[in-house]
């Protein structure tokens, strides 16, 4: 099987599966982009706002960007294209309740709690806007990469970094010298 913008996704992916399973089967899982001396066809994709939460938010726009720049660039042996509904470096603080500030090429969490004692029962809100925007963007991109390129996971993170948002990182490190069982149940 191919994809558009990675003819060879078949050995991408044997090679890749290879090293997980910690096995080296015909080369090493290592790759390189580069740019294509001519593009392949492609839609030409809409501006981007000036907005910079318009931006974040317009997952159509920021993907047609993505597929222009996949089309400009060639993927070549382990390295491959990828689009995914994209918060930032930890969309679950966000399914927890932590509000977004938007910047032009980064965003930052705001805290939500400040008392560990009291978050025993963190939730996603599925009724939350985000939870809401990732389905809504996850499922607009999965139809728009069938046959193209690969439909990532978005970036959750892991544990500490999110009660690092959620507290704040000061009063998270406070909390884990005062408070560490609170933090570690």
């Amino acid at each position: 099987m191919s994809l558009y913008f990675k003819e060879d996704w078949k050995e991408c992916q044997n090679i890749l599966t290879g090293w997980w399973n910690h096995k080296v089967d015909g080369r090493w899982a290592l790759g390189v982009r580069a740019p294509r001396n001519q593009p392949l066809p492609h839609e030409i994709p809409p501006p981007i706002s000036n907005d910079f939460e318009e931006r974040w938010l317009d997952y159509k726009t920021m993907n047609r960007q993505k597929e222009a720049w996949f089309a400009s660039h060639c993927f070549l042996g382990c390295v491959y294209p990828e689009d995914t509904a994209y918060l930032g470096p930890g969309s679950l603080n966000a399914f927890l309740g932590c509000s977004i500030d938007f910047q032009q090429d980064t965003l930052w969490y705001h805290p939500v709690h400040s008392d560990p004692e009291k978050t025993a029962n963190l939730a996603i809100d599925k009724n939350g806007f985000y939870w809401n925007w990732t389905m809504e963007a996850l499922n607009y991109l999965k139809q728009r990469a069938a046959g193209k390129y690969v439909l990532a996971m978005p970036d959750l993170i892991e544990g500490m970094d999110i009660l690092s948002e959620l507290f704040g990182t000061q009063e998270f490190l406070m909390h884990l010298i005062d408070c560490p069982d609170a933090i570690h149940r």
